[in-house]
């Protein structure tokens, strides 16, 4: 074994660059040292991509509006038109609101979970470097925000039937208005996701000192998980 790929210091910035290309390097290094304020950079940058892209995605929320008026009057059959145009004038807003607060919501309940399932193979690391890892593990989720933006700068609005149509899963070829199930469950096997999915692995495995096979097969199962709350969802919309 040798030393030489730790080094003993480096500032968060290269860490945040590096981990795109040297991720075993970047999680040997930040081990215990913290996740609060790459987390706090991962959401900011996260937020000021869904401000900027806003107006690029209009016409996502615009396609799936129909939807929306039938799952709200579904559940609410008295809803009248001009709670309609209030919740449409908002939506946008609900939108770019609900996904900065989610954002680091999931990121600390991914660390939580990736440290749950890490036990079961023996891992030894601490919850905090559990969701440190979990938090540089979701920074190739940033390049998927700008993928989208720019899916949409080409994609045609017509062929938007759900909010996977622009992204870059297998789900992008999937009607998600008519099969919202199978498109859930696609919407899984994604470049971005898959990405994250491999860091999740090396980083367990760096940090918990446990083999990449192990490493891997826990992270298959943070993924399984984290497929769960679209499925449900999806489910919902076929009763």
């Amino acid at each position: 074994m040798t030393t030489a790929a730790t080094p003993t210091s480096s500032s968060l910035f290269d860490d945040i660059v590096e981990i795109f290309v040297s991720p075993a390097k970047v999680f040997a290094r930040r081990k215990g040292r913290g996740f609060w304020m790459a987390l706090f950079i991962y959401t900011v940058i996260t937020a000021v991509l869904v401000v900027a892209t806003r107006p690029l995605m209009q016409p996502v929320f615009d396609a799936l509006w129909p939807q929306t008026v039938a799952q709200i009057q579904a559940k609410n059959p008295n809803v009248t038109p001009e709670q309609m145009d209030s919740i449409r004038n908002s939506q946008p807003i609900i939108y770019m609101v609900s996904i900065i607060v989610i954002t680091p919501i999931t990121v600390l309940v991914v660390g939580l979970l990736l440290w749950i399932v890490g036990k079961l193979f023996d891992a030894e690391e601490s919850l905090g470097t559990a969701v440190m890892v979990a938090t540089f593990a979701s920074l190739p989720r940033i390049l998927a925000w700008v993928a989208a933006a720019l899916m949409m700068l080409v994609i045609d609005p017509a062929s938007i039937t759900s909010q996977w149509s622009v992204t870059t899963s297998l789900a992008h070829f999937v009607n998600g208005a008519e099969q919202p199930l199978l498109a859930a469950l696609l919407a899984r096997v994604d470049i971005f996701t898959i990405w994250v999915t491999v860091l999740l692995a090396i980083g367990l495995s760096v940090t918990g000192n446990i083999s990449r096979q192990k490493g891997a097969l826990a992270a298959i199962i943070v993924w399984i998980v984290g497929s769960l709350p679209s499925v449900y969802q999806a489910l919902q919309m076929v009763k």
